[in-house]
C-alpha cells in the first residue's frame, strides 16, 4: 500500500455510515482532464473533488461500493473519501503479476482480476483472491491455473464486454460480468463457497423459452445485489 498526501474540496456529505448502501446508479465517478483529480458526483452535483500526484486511470466503482478502484492494480477506500483533508489517503494495490484488477470485495477480503493470454481474439483468465495473495481460489474452466501451458490457458480463456464482479456478499464471482447462470454459460458464475459453477434451471413448466432465460437471469443477477 502507498501513502500519497492529497488535497481534497468536500462538498456536502454523499455516504451513508454503511457504505454497502452507496449505489453506483447514483454516483458519477470520472477523473479531470490532466487525470489527477477524481471527481465523485450525486445528482449531477459535484459532491468531492479529490487531487492526486500521480494520474489515475478509468474509476470504477466496487461492486460492494466500499471502493474506487482508480489504476490497473490500485484502489482506495470509500470511508478514506469521508475523511478529506483530515489525513493522507491509502492507495491499496493487488500483487505484481495478478492481472488487471477489475473488481474488490472489503469485507469479504478479496479481489477479481483478469489476465490475458491471447491477442486474437483479446482473451482472458481470471483471479479471485484474497487481498495481499495471488492464489487463486477457484480452479474452474476460465480461472489462471499457475503453472498450465499457454496451450491449456488459451484454451480455457473468454472474453467480455461488461464490469466483471463480485457479489456484495463476497460469495459469487461473474468474471465476464454477464452474470449468466444458463447451463451453456461460460465462464458463467462462480459460487466461491461451493468452488463450483452457479447453475439455475427454472421450475416453472408453462414457461416459453423467452420467459424462462428471463426468470433465469432475474435469479442469477439477483445474486449480484
Amino acid at each position: 500500500m502507498i501513502n500519497l498526501t492529497v488535497c481534497f474540496f468536500l462538498i456536502g456529505i454523499i455516504f451513508s455510515a454503511n457504505a454497502t448502501e452507496v449505489s453506483s446508479s447514483i454516483l458519477d465517478i470520472s477523473l479531470s482532464q490532466d487525470s489527477l483529480v477524481l471527481i465523485i458526483k450525486k445528482n449531477e452535483s459535484i459532491e468531492i473533488m479529490c487531487h492526486f500526484h500521480e494520474k489515475l486511470d478509468k474509476p470504477v466503482l466496487s461492486g460492494d461500493g466500499n471502493a474506487i478502484i482508480v489504476t490497473s492494480s490500485q484502489y482506495v477506500l470509500m470511508r478514506d473519501l469521508e475523511s478529506c483533508g483530515e489525513k493522507a489517503i491509502t492507495l491499496f494495490s493487488t500483487p505484481k503479476g495478478s492481472g488487471e484488477l477489475k473488481d474488490v470485495n472489503i469485507d469479504a477480503n478479496t479481489y477479481l482480476a483478469l489476465d490475458f493470454v491471447s491477442t486474437r481474439p483479446l482473451t482472458y483468465l481470471a483471479t479471485i483472491a484474497k487481498l495481499g495473495s495471488r492464489k487463486n481460489l477457484i480452479k474452474l474452466p476460465g480461472a489462471y491455473i499457475e503453472g498450465a501451458s499457454l496451450k491449456a490457458l488459451q484454451k480455457n480463456s473468454f472474453s467480455y464486454t461488461r464490469q466483471p464482479r463480485i457479489s456484495r456478499n463476497g460469495r459469487y464471482v461473474s468474471p465476464d460480468g454477464e452474470m449468466n447462470c444458463r447451463d451453456d454459460s461460460y465462464p458463467g458464475v462462480w459460487d466461491l463457497k461451493m468452488k463450483k459453477k452457479v447453475l439455475i434451471r427454472s421450475a416453472a413448466g408453462n414457461l416459453s423459452d423467452s420467459q424462462r432465460d428471463a426468470e433465469i437471469q432475474m435469479k442469477c443477477e439477483n445474486l449480484f445485489k
